[in-house]
Parts: C-alpha cells; structure tokens; sequence
C-alpha cells in the first residue's frame, strides 16, 4: 500500500505492527467470543456479559499509543443473531507521525440478525501527528450497528489545537454487498488550499463527534426525536439526517469531550430503544 502525504513523503507502508482478530457466535442462548488472535500491542482485555445479555468486548493497547508508522488491522466478525458491545480502555493517541503517518484499517462483518455497537474512547491527535483511518463495515439482513467516534483536536490544556498535520478517516458501510454509505473526512490545519474554520464550517469550534446508525430496521419517522434532542443543546452545533439507506447519521462540533459524549451519549439511548 501506498502512503501520500504531500510532495515530500511517499513511501510504503510496512506490514502491519499490530493486529486483533476476533469471532463471535451466539450458542446456547448467549454470544460468545469463538476465535481471536491479536499481535502485541492489541488486545482483547477481557469480556463480560452487559446486563441486556450482550457481550462486552474491551480492546487494550499496551503501548503508549500510535507510534510514527505504526498500521494497526482489526477485524471483526459477527455471526448470525450474535450481540456484541466493543470499546477500549483509554484515548486513541496519535503520537507525532508527519514522515511516517500512523494508519489503521478497521473491518466488521455484521451477519444476519446480529447487532454490533460500537464506542471507543476519543481519538486525541498530538502535535505533529498524521493520522489515516479506514473502516468498512458490512450488513447482512437484519443486521444493526451502531458507531460512534468523537475527535480531539489535540491536547487542549498545553495549547496544542490544531497542530497536527493530518486526519484523513473513510467509512465504507456495505448492506447485502451494495455500498450504501461512504464518507471520507481530510484535514490538514497547515494547509493552503482550503481553511476549515472559516465560517460555515468549523468556524470556533475544535471537537467533533459523529454517531452513525445502519440498520433495515429505521424508519424515517425517527429522524425528528433525534432532531428535537439535538435542539436541546443550543451550545452545539448539530445536525441529523437520513442516509440514502438503511442509515441515519448525527453529527456535532463542540468544544470539548464531555459535552460532545454527553449528547451522543443521550442520542444513543433514544436510538436502541427505537432499533431495539
């Protein structure tokens, strides 16, 4: 694979520094992790049973975070009517990377009847950091995900806002093997060729959150409470909409974590009792 990141690097990246793989099936009444393999410094922490008898899966990574060329693959399969609940057990640091940007390619086979939800810890992008992220998730009938990530600016409290170098992240969301959703989100704060906080765009804002819902199960009459939520947080600047189908996506800028989580947080329990 072929990294470009300006005139000055290009290079290929090496093979993969870190790897999870990981197979759930429901049996007996219950899902339970079938397989995994993962290559240090990923990890399944541990598992535990939630109290609406879904499966709690925790990812650790016993390094300090993503390192200069560090590519991480994930790969998650969901066998028919498995329940699954995945997140980690802290932020996702970008260290600085601007020559070797970091990279993780993310993928999750979401059979039939299965649900995945989805809700890592935020991703703190440091000064200097270049960070690329490639997810694909895949739906047989009757399958539902949910995803959220919630995006940091840097580490706010030394100054450090935008000083990164790169975020490029691309979500690829497959219902029956037909593409039904793509999004692809590029920023480079240092960059000329277009300003992101101008008006109308980021403007003052530095924390971004999305909350995406695929399933055949919505309804597009539950875009509105979702809208009438988002009108109570007048702080924040939010949207929701349907997606050409099978998908309703929300999206807020704010200024910080708490108050992004605290919204998506709310949206996420509205929306599981509507996709129960």
């Amino acid at each position: 694979m072929r990294w470009w990141l300006g005139s000055k690097t290009n290079f290929t990246m090496p093979e993969f520094t870190a790897e999870l793989e990981a197979t759930f099936a429901f049996e007996g009444g219950r899902t339970e992790l079938q397989h995994k393999f993962h290559k240090s410094p990923l990890k399944i922490a541990k598992t535990f049973m939630r109290d609406d008898k879904q499966l709690g899966v925790c990812i650790m990574d016993c390094s300090p975070g993503m390192m200069a060329g560090d590519k991480y693959r994930l790969d998650w399969r969901l066998l028919p009517q498995s329940n699954v609940f995945i997140t980690n057990q802290s932020y996702t640091k970008v260290h600085p990377s601007a020559e070797y940007p970091a990279y993780q390619l993310q993928s999750f086979y979401v059979d039939q009847g299965a649900r995945l939800e989805y809700k890592p810890e935020p991703i703190m992008l440091y000064k200097e950091a270049s960070f690329r992220a490639d997810t694909e998730i895949k739906l047989e009938a009757g399958a539902v995900a949910f995803v959220t990530e919630v995006v940091c600016p840097g580490r706010v409290l030394r100054d450090e806002v935008f000083q990164y170098v790169r975020y490029d992240s691309q979500l690829q969301v497959y219902y029956e093997n037909q593409l039904i959703y793509y999004n692809r989100q590029n920023i480079e704060p240092d960059s000329t060729k277009s300003d992101f906080r101008r008006l109308g765009s980021w403007e003052n804002y530095t924390h971004q959150g999305t909350f995406y819902i695929f399933s055949d199960q919505l309804k597009s009459e539950y875009l509105k409470p979702i809208q009438e939520l988002l009108e109570r947080y007048p702080h924040l600047h939010a949207g929701a909409s349907l997606t050409y189908k099978y998908g309703l996506i929300i999206s807020v800028l704010g200024k910080s974590v708490w108050e992004l989580q605290q919204l998506l947080d709310e949206a996420w329990l509205m929306m599981k009792l509507m996709v129960a």
